[in-house]
């Protein structure tokens, strides 16, 4: 398939595992849940994510932050990484649309 054609069809790149992704960022220090995690190319070798971290009361949103970006870099060499640190409520989570994963 073209690389350009591949870039449209707006699916997980292939070098890169959704499932993989998320357990690393799961088995993060402080991180209950991975949701609303998105992986797209940008260009060839130019890969993309956004992602929500809901965390325990027991960590800093900025250590996860950090720690998942460090993760996000030197695993994975992301290109651009956008992601958005939340307070992890059971009940919220539950009866969220938006926390249903989306590949």
């Amino acid at each position: 398939m073209d690389p350009v054609q591949s870039n449209t069809n707006q699916g997980t790149p292939r070098d890169v595992s959704y499932d993989y992704v998320k357990d690393k960022l799961e088995s993060l220090h402080g991180i209950e849940a991975v949701h609303s995690l998105h992986i797209w190319s940008l260009t060839l070798g130019r890969n993309a994510l956004t992602v929500h971290l809901a965390i325990k009361n027991i960590v800093t949103h900025n250590n996860v932050l950090q720690n998942a970006k460090k993760l996000l870099k030197s695993e994975f060499d992301f290109y651009h990484v956008t992601i958005q640190v939340e307070n992890y409520h059971q009940e919220v989570m539950s009866q969220c649309d938006e926390c249903n994963e989306i590949r």
